[in-house]
């Protein structure tokens, strides 16, 4: 989660510390679509992964980007 809630809050510009997994992308943290696809991009270098393009926008939470990275880790 860490390593996520900081390449979340340098996209975004806020304090790693606050970003929190029950936050909301689009409503909470006023994340739109081309930055929900940095993310991603950082997130799958960061984590090696792949996130399919198709999949970015059916995130709703930081939760769900969590769970999404740590299953496919798995």
């Amino acid at each position: 989660m860490a390593g996520l809630a900081t390449i979340i809050s340098e996209e975004i510009g806020i304090d790693p510390e606050t970003v929190k997994v029950e936050q909301t992308l689009s409503g909470d943290l006023d994340i739109d679509s081309l930055s929900r696809l940095t993310i991603a991009t950082h997130a799958e270098d960061t984590f090696n992964v792949t996130i399919p393009d198709e999949e970015i926008d059916s995130f709703l939470t930081v939760g769900d980007l969590v769970e999404y990275i740590s299953s496919a880790k798995a």
